[in-house]
């Protein structure tokens, strides 16, 4: 049923073009023989059949000279069988049937230089006319000028050059009425093409800007330079606002410029509906289009003009073809539900009532119609920014969507890994239990055995146990379980542990100084394991009754690259050069544990002056 009725909306959109089209083509011309009366109308257009006098320039016709033939205005005098290049005067008489003081002539632009006098006074110009092409200066500027009328006999002669272009002659009609009528016309143009100019430059910016928000996306790129190579388009055409404000500027860039930006809109536009839909449109019609106008944009750039004007005529023909194509993409994203029936349909009715009323009339089948091409264009430009709204709404579902289900994953990994950390932090727990379960049996067997040196053994054993334990404590009562363990907090239990198991009498003081950071599981035991043994050693060796004030300083800080660790006392001492001699475990243990964090002891001590015990580890796991 949505079908039927698009279809009906589409019957209707069609008819009435043709109706529109019809309409204007059956204007009536008022020129007749190159004559044409004045009775006060509020406009009349001076379309129809003018003298014309080709390859010669006057003010006002010299007697005796004919017309080489009555030329039809608007057209090309090339189509008559004039050659493109050259000069030429159109002349028509103008009768008025009173004195008219307040009128205005709308004097379009040629494809090169035009001047315009009535009664041998020149009341018009754009560029400089000249029999010399080398003197000739050409621009592309409309104007509203004054006019007036005298009664009876008006001659109006239009003087036209033109030495570059391949199309020559009066493209629109003059056309003369009241003055604030067409003076207002004009600037309710100005005021519309700039508005328009405005309003794409903003979509323009707009879509470029989502294009950086989407992280490059290209259908948001591409229609950001479709957009702004047609606004420069309504700057250079029409009424040619550029060409104004640039008047310094030589024609060949201008109009250089102009063919460009119609090239560019159309190569932008083809990578925009291929990057949109890229099912509707095959590859190689795809790249066959593009190589195309971008074979065009290089010949404008580099050929004469007279060269790429003539191309263009082909180019009308490849951008109808093109157009048909646009349409039957969006007909076919239609039938796939990529796109809604009231865009689709939006979409072909602008494009009918745009690019073709404006192709028809550069090929002189339908008369110039004002406003057309530019409220056309603004509703192509808003159907577009509607589809991409469309587009961009059903992006932010899915990202919504993706968010929703994001989440939903979040949820599940965040509750799983509450399981495991339970489950991490039971398993520490047990580890602990176990090796306090190995300390007391060694406890229990160190009870039965009556050699001092087995018993001593057991009884290290029983601290480098602990040692380890006292790690997998503080992992399970951490938040972080499995992360690392805070050396400050762990050192200080540690010290605390070695002191109170040996039960000495001797009142040791034990300095801590330790950074505060977390370290893995694995060079936190090695580092504990060391100062076990060194803060064992000490506790048990350097002191005697002779030392007033025994103490013991843990040093461990965190720079850049490397960890230092430093255990000293100011104890008795010992010979270095004797100190492996007696096969000490403890010393070659540490010896080990060194070589796993790539760092080696280095031991100063000597006889009462206490020893220095520092290593610069390399292989170490900080966390967070």
């Amino acid at each position: 049923m949505v079908l039927s009725f698009g279809n009906k909306c589409f019957a209707v959109l069609i008819s009435f073009l043709f109706l529109f089209l019809a309409g204007i083509s059956d204007l009536k011309s008022q020129v007749r023989e190159g004559r044409v009366f004045y009775q006060g109308e509020k406009e009349l257009s001076l379309a129809g059949e003018w003298e014309f006098y080709f390859d010669t320039l006057f003010v006002t016709v010299p007697e005796g000279l004919s017309p080489s033939s009555p030329i039809t205005v608007p057209g090309n005098w090339s189509s008559f069988g004039y050659p493109s290049k050259g000069k030429a005067c159109y002349r028509l008489v103008i009768t008025a049937d009173d004195e008219y003081t307040r009128l205005a002539a709308n004097v379009p632009e040629t494809h090169g230089a035009s001047e315009l006098y009535l009664n041998g006074r020149k009341i018009s110009s754009s560029g400089e006319v000249h029999a010399d092409p080398q003197k000739t200066k050409h621009r592309w500027v409309p104007e509203v000028v004054p006019l007036m009328l005298r009664k009876g006999e008006n001659e109006l002669v239009w003087q036209v050059a033109n030495y570059k272009h391949s199309k020559s002659g009066m493209n629109k009609a003059i056309r003369i009425g009241h003055f604030d009528g067409l003076f207002d016309e004009r600037e309710l143009q100005v005021i519309s093409t700039i508005f328009l100019m405005g309003s794409v430059f903003a979509l323009s910016l707009f879509f470029f800007g989502m294009h950086l928000y989407w992280k490059k996306d290209p259908p948001t790129l591409y229609l950001s330079l479709a957009f702004l190579s047609y606004g420069l388009r309504f700057g250079l055409y029409d009424l040619h606002l550029i060409n104004k404000a640039l008047a310094d500027v030589p024609w060949i860039y201008l109009v250089r410029a102009e063919y460009l930006t119609t090239y560019l809109s159309f190569f932008f536009f083809i990578l925009f509906f291929r990057s949109m839909f890229p099912e509707e449109i095959r590859r190689r019609l795809y790249l066959t289009l593009l190589t195309y106008f971008g074979v065009g944009m290089v010949v404008i750039l580099l050929a004469p003009v007279y060269y790429f004007s003539t191309m263009h005529k082909l180019t009308i023909v490849v951008m109808l073809a093109t157009l048909i194509i646009l349409l039957w993409i969006v007909f076919l994203a239609y039938r796939r539900n990529k796109i809604k029936s009231h865009l689709a349909l939006s979409f072909v009715g602008f494009f009918l009532f745009a690019p073709v009323p404006a192709i028809l009339f550069y090929l002189n089948w339908i008369p110039y119609v004002p406003f057309v091409e530019n409220l056309s264009t603004l509703g192509i430009m808003l159907t577009l920014a509607f589809m991409m709204a469309v587009r961009f709404v059903g992006l932010f579902n899915q990202v919504e969507g993706l968010q929703i289900q994001a989440e939903n994953q979040r949820e599940v990994i965040a509750k799983s890994l509450q399981e495991k950390e339970v489950l991490l932090g039971e398993i520490h727990h047990r580890v602990k239990n176990n090796l306090q379960t190995i300390n007391s049996l060694l406890l229990l067997q160190s009870k039965s055995i009556k050699d001092e040196g087995a018993v001593t053994a057991i009884q290290e054993s029983q601290y480098r146990i602990q040692t380890m334990a006292l790690v997998h404590q503080k992992l399970y009562q951490t938040n972080d379980k499995g992360m690392g363990v805070n050396v400050q907090t762990y050192f200080k239990d540690l010290v605390k542990s070695i002191v109170h198991s040996l039960d000495t009498t001797r009142q040791v003081k034990v300095w801590q100084e330790v950074d505060d950071f977390v370290l893995d599981l694995d060079t936190i035991i090695n580092i504990g394991l060391i100062t076990n043994e060194l803060i064992v050693n000490c506790l048990k060796y350097a002191f005697d009754d002779t030392i007033a004030e025994p103490e013991i300083r843990l040093k461990l800080s965190k720079s850049e690259d490397h960890l230092y660790l430093e255990i000293k006392d100011n104890g008795l001492g010992f010979d270095i050069n004797n100190s492996d001699k007696d096969g000490n475990f403890g010393l070659k243990l540490v010896s080990s544990l060194s070589r796993k964090l790539k760092c080696k002891p280095e031991t100063r001590s000597s006889s009462g002056g206490g020893t220095k015990t520092s290593f610069v580890i390399k292989q170490y796991t900080v966390i967070g």
